[in-house]
């Protein structure tokens, strides 16, 4: 956004608008889950988040967060939360999936990589939404991703808190 005089403004994003993006991404990823999980994924669906997830254990074999070890940890936590959404084949989910996105630290590819037992929880649920997409047990899976995304937000609402960092985050892209 460029501003009145010259350059760009920064947009501010306050705590709020950030916990109703994970809000509605919650529920929207949750829809796709169940969605994939009624419809029943493919072989090649469900071996492709087979494949994420042992991505995930390999990485987290080490018993510790090894800084390395971020980028294809954020790959891998990508490739799984997307493969869902694309394979419900609801152009507006991935749509507005996308939109919140947009919105600082609201995103799967933005997590703190801190905290080893965090991470580890995390990834559980990715066994267990898996586990239910594969049972085709839409109402499991659908409840699974919504937990795993609003656990996403408490860990980073504490993380911002230890910060002093709660009032507002800023959006520095332009």
């Amino acid at each position: 956004m460029v501003g009145a005089n010259r350059g760009y403004a920064v947009r501010a994003f306050s705590t709020a608008e950030i916990s109703a993006a994970f809000e509605v991404r919650a529920r929207l990823e949750a829809l796709a889950c169940g969605i994939v999980a009624r419809q029943g994924a493919s072989v090649e669906v469900l071996e492709r988040l087979r494949e994420c997830v042992a991505e995930g254990d390999r990485i987290l074999s080490k018993g510790v967060l090894d800084p390395h070890d971020l980028i294809p940890y954020r790959r891998m936590n990508v490739d799984f939360h997307e493969t869902i959404i694309q394979t419900c084949e609801n152009p507006f989910v991935s749509s507005f999936v996308r939109q919140c996105h947009n919105v600082p630290m609201a995103s799967d590819r933005v997590f703190i990589w801190e905290d080893y037992q965090v991470i580890a929880r995390s990834h559980d649920d990715h066994h267990r939404i898996l586990d239910a997409i594969a049972k085709r047990e839409a109402q499991r899976a659908e409840n699974l991703m919504s937990e795993h995304i609003h656990f996403a937000l408490l860990v980073l609402r504490r993380k911002l808190e230890e910060d002093g960092r709660a009032a507002q985050l800023h959006d520095d892209r332009k």
